[in-house]
């Protein structure tokens, strides 16, 4: 059981992620961004506080640190401009997955428990998280606001007093596009590597088809694949090597 940093603590509505991709695109600092997000969120939170860690938690996304996330960042800005509806949340939830482990988790307890049942509650998923991070009252409350995110962003649709159902996935059909959620996959798994004819099924990537088979997304300079003794194709980021 690993008490790593929750990190995505806070709900963040779709528009949030839509201020935080304008800002990123414009050019500006962190430190700008991070001004610029406090200003525009304090019209819509109440209190410091709440201001303070909501833009802590899109600043994390937008404005990353390593070079993998960098790099990822600066292509999901290339990808915006011509980005559909469905691409731009797919680019949202590839940021999310890429910077926090605790939304990667969230994300593939929903859709691992989709799989077994019609309708999921909030508290199943919760559990989950506890399972791995411990139980405590933020990893409680972080679970709670993850699937509020979920719902805003419009993955997760509520049905009766506390269950939800997945919402249609969205295709893509742009191969840079899938290529891009893919590359976001593989910089948040631990494993630094993942099965080929796992990517488009694995769990957290349950708000999207991909229209494009494995082997045609991993036809790309920046993955290496590599066959083992048992056949099984593995992929890998070429960076990675």
């Amino acid at each position: 059981m690993t008490r790593a940093v929750v990190g995505f603590d806070r709900a963040v509505k779709i528009e949030w992620m839509e201020l935080a991709a304008g800002i990123a695109s414009s050019g500006v600092s962190k430190a700008q961004a991070a001004a610029q997000m406090k200003a525009l969120l304090g019209d819509e939170l109440r209190g410091e506080y709440a201001v303070r860690k909501t833009s802590l938690v899109l600043t994390r996304m937008w404005f990353p640190e390593d070079t993998p996330r960098i790099e990822l960042r600066n292509r999901a800005i290339e990808l915006l401009p011509v980005a559909s509806s469905g691409e731009r949340l797919a680019i949202y939830w590839g940021l999310a997955l890429a910077t926090y482990g605790f939304f990667r988790n969230a994300a593939a307890s929903v859709g691992r428990l989709a799989r077994l049942q019609p309708t999921i509650s909030r508290r199943q998923v919760v559990r989950k998280l506890v399972d791995v991070y411990g139980d405590r009252q933020t990893v409680r409350r972080a679970g709670e606001r993850v699937v509020q995110t979920m719902v805003d962003w419009g993955v997760l649709e509520r049905v009766g007093g506390q269950g939800y159902v997945l919402a249609s996935p969205r295709e893509l059909s742009g191969i840079e596009m899938q290529r891009w959620l893919v590359e976001a996959l593989m910089i948040a798994s631990d494993q630094g590597s993942l099965p080929l004819d796992a990517i488009t099924y694995l769990p957290e990537m349950f708000p999207f088809v991909m229209a494009n088979e494995p082997v045609q997304i991993a036809n790309d300079p920046r993955f290496r694949v590599t066959a083992f003794a048992d056949r099984r194709l593995m992929l890998y980021l070429a960076s990675a090597s």
